[in-house]
C-alpha cells in the first residue's frame, strides 16, 4: 500500500527521489520502501519531510501510522477469511459424517 501523502507531495512539488532521499538523509531505496509502505517512517524522518515541504511533519507521521494500521487490518481480514473457509470445510465434513451415522451404508 502506497503512502499516498508522501507520493502526492513528492509528485506535485516535482521532487526527484534523490532530492527527497537527500533531504531525509537516507538512501533512495529506503525512501521508496517508506513511500510504498514497506518500511516505517520515523518521527524524525517525518519532520524532515515537513521541513522540505513547508508543512507540519507530524502529518506525514500520522499518515504513515494510519497506513500501518490499514495494512494490519487488511492482513487480519485475510487471516479471518482463511480461517472462515477452513471452518466451513470442517463443518461440511461434520455434516457428511453425521449423515452417514444416521443413514449408514450397508
Amino acid at each position: 500500500m502506497v503512502n499516498t501523502l508522501m507520493f502526492y507531495f513528492r509528485r506535485t512539488n516535482m521532487f526527484s527521489l534523490q532530492q527527497i532521499a537527500d533531504a531525509m538523509e537516507v538512501e533512495i531505496e529506503y525512501y521508496l520502501e517508506i513511500e510504498q509502505g514497506l518500511s516505517h517512517l520515523s518521527l524524525d524522518e517525518a519532520l524532515d519531510l515537513g521541513k522540505l515541504f513547508g508543512i507540519n511533519g507530524e502529518y506525514f507521521y500520522e499518515a504513515a501510522n494510519q497506513l500501518e494500521d490499514l495494512q494490519a487490518c487488511k492482513l487480519h481480514i485475510r487471516l479471518l477469511r482463511q480461517e472462515n473457509l477452513r471452518l466451513k470445510k470442517i463443518q461440511g465434513l461434520i455434516k457428511i459424517i453425521e449423515t452417514e451415522e444416521i443413514n449408514p451404508v450397508t
